[in-house]
């Protein structure tokens, strides 16, 4: 399978790499998203796209228009492409504003600010449920929680915590996930909270929907705090 990675971030990459060692990958600068010719050339030949959906830049209108406009683009030029697999990052941060002493699954709406971390993994979500709604395009979208690194992380451990290896191997597995010729949209289209294994979780994994790719798809995370 060649696969096509839209990231900025090497670490990542090289962990999405190292989980599919069979595969062909080749990696677009998510700075790059919103200029047709290198979404285009970028898409060609490709079985499958992983988007990590990174915030990239330091202008805010930088930042906003290659979260909303980029994924657009992406998503565009891969249906074009007749490309069937979209995997999406997002981000479990648009859920800050609900209590500290309520569960969440994946089947609880988003609540963002305008804080532009949580805003704009909400637009880019809506741009890719779209799409689902309205192509043969199987979209899977992983809200992450907060990436560190499991042996190297200080301090007591918040329940967003998510090593990035585990990220990376929820990617890797997602890509096998397939249901775009599926007739009912929502099954093309499903959401998937990635958070480490916590003694006392705050995220409660519930989308059961795909056989095989249960949450957090097969996965399992690392664990932070007591019985980790």
């Amino acid at each position: 399978m060649k696969i096509l990675i839209a990231a900025e971030d090497e670490r990542m990459v090289n962990a999405i790499q190292s989980e599919r060692p069979d595969d062909e990958f080749e990696v677009i600068d998510p700075t790059q998203l919103n200029k047709d010719t290198a979404v285009w050339e970028a898409v060609r030949g490709v079985d499958a796209v992983i988007h990590l959906g990174e915030i990239v830049g330091k202008i805010p209108g930088h930042q906003i228009d290659r979260a909303t406009r980029g994924t657009y683009m992406l998503l565009r030029a891969a249906v074009d492409a007749g490309v069937r697999r979209f995997v999406m990052g997002s981000s479990l941060a648009f859920f800050n504003s609900y209590p500290d002493d309520i569960y969440i699954t994946e089947y609880w709406r988003p609540d963002p600010t305008d804080d532009l971390e949580q805003m704009l993994p909400a637009l880019s979500e809506i741009a890719a449920r779209e799409f689902a709604r309205e192509h043969a395009l199987s979209v899977s979208v992983l809200r992450l929680g907060c990436l560190v690194d499991a042996d190297t992380v200080e301090g007591a451990p918040d329940v967003d915590w998510l090593d990035y290896r585990d990220a990376a191997k929820a990617f890797a597995m997602a890509v096998d996930r397939d249901t775009s010729a599926r007739l009912n949209w929502q099954r093309r289209y499903a959401v998937f909270h990635i958070v480490g294994n916590h003694p006392n979780p705050r995220f409660l994994l519930e989308n059961k929907r795909v056989p095989g790719l249960q949450p957090p798809i097969g996965l399992q995370p690392r664990g932070f705090g007591e019985g980790a």
